[in-house]
């Protein structure tokens, strides 16, 4: 995480395009259960346990508490990391940063 490179993605996406995006995403964490614990997330995302936890108690990703910890929804978390505000996180993890410059990569061939 960190690093100069990762702010240097700074796009706004049509709804269109962040259609497309949810669809990327959601081919690459096709393996991944529908349901996953902060931990899980925050190791397959690249961001701590601390930002993923804050992410659910704001509001930017859905869960619900099952047997003292959360269990959050992929579909929650695919669609916090298509959002605008996703895309507005200074330092992305490496796994965030190469799904956009993926995304893009894609779009503008």
């Amino acid at each position: 995480m960190g690093g100069k490179d990762h702010n240097s993605i700074n796009i706004v996406l049509t709804s269109n395009e962040r259609a497309m995006f949810i669809h990327l995403l959601e081919k690459r964490m096709e393996i991944y259960p529908d349901a996953m614990d902060i931990n899980r997330v925050a190791k397959i995302t690249g961001y701590s346990r601390t930002t993923i936890l804050r992410r659910v108690q704001n509001g930017d990703m859905f869960a619900v508490m099952m047997n003292d910890e959360y269990a959050l929804s992929k579909a929650s978390v695919i669609e916090f990391f298509a959002s605008d505000k996703a895309f507005r996180i200074y330092n992305k993890s490496k796994w965030h940063e190469k799904a956009i410059r993926w995304f893009v990569k894609e779009m503008y061939k």
